[in-house]
């Protein structure tokens, strides 16, 4: 059994610090004393290139992981180039395939890779498989697909942070949400809240303290 860890919108990487930290820093964290085997980050911006990468990854010290993967795509519902809006105020604003979404923003096309079907080729029901997505709004239309598609079944835990108050009329966000909630209770999947378990603004574990 594979112990893998996935964060779709990785952002600065920042994400993996703060669990590099809660992992082995925070006594009592979700995470304290957790290993993972696999470690994948999505994140479709431009500037998440190989060099950001390497930057990134020397300044957090990233090879205590064993088997790291930077992917430049969008987690999305089909393999396809998309549109994008990217928020010009800087990287810790979230930039969302949802023009709608709130913010000073320019449109750029990305890479977006179908989720439901790249979880079912890589991975299998043997494996322990934890999902952290933080997608602004495409989490509606991914865990939908990823339920219709059934790769929903290979998860164990799945930390979300529903953007509801941002998603304007885009997808249809709340019928997403009312056929999604019941599918999601048949499941054995342990939901959990993106910001509480440690990866919200909030919560950043930074120099001894949890903010």
């Amino acid at each position: 059994m594979k112990k893998i860890f996935i964060t779709c919108g990785a952002n600065d990487l920042k994400v993996i610090d703060t669990l590099m930290a809660l992992s082995n820093n925070l006594e009592g964290s979700y995470f304290y004393g957790k290993e993972w085997d696999e470690i994948h980050c999505f994140e479709p911006l431009p500037w998440f290139n190989a060099d950001y990468v390497k930057e990134k990854s020397e300044l957090y010290m990233f090879d205590q992981f064993s088997d790291m993967h930077f992917h430049n795509k969008a987690v999305w519902i089909k393999n396809e180039t998309i549109s994008f809006y990217e928020h010009l105020y800087g990287r810790h604003f979230g930039s969302s395939v949802n023009p709608q979404k709130d913010g000073n923003k320019k449109e750029i096309k990305v890479d977006g890779i179908d989720f439901n079907e790249w979880l079912l080729n890589n991975f299998s029901k043997e494996d322990y498989i934890f999902v952290d997505m933080d997608i602004e709004c495409s989490e509606y239309p991914v865990v939908n697909h990823m339920i219709d598609g059934g790769s929903i079944d290979l998860i164990d835990e799945l930390a979300v942070e529903w953007h509801h108050k941002k998603c304007g009329s885009w997808y249809n966000w709340k019928e997403l949400e009312n056929s999604i909630n019941p599918e999601l209770d048949k499941t054995e999947i342990k939901i959990l809240n993106h910001d509480d378990i440690g990866f919200g603004p909030n919560k950043i574990f930074d120099g001894g303290e949890n903010k």
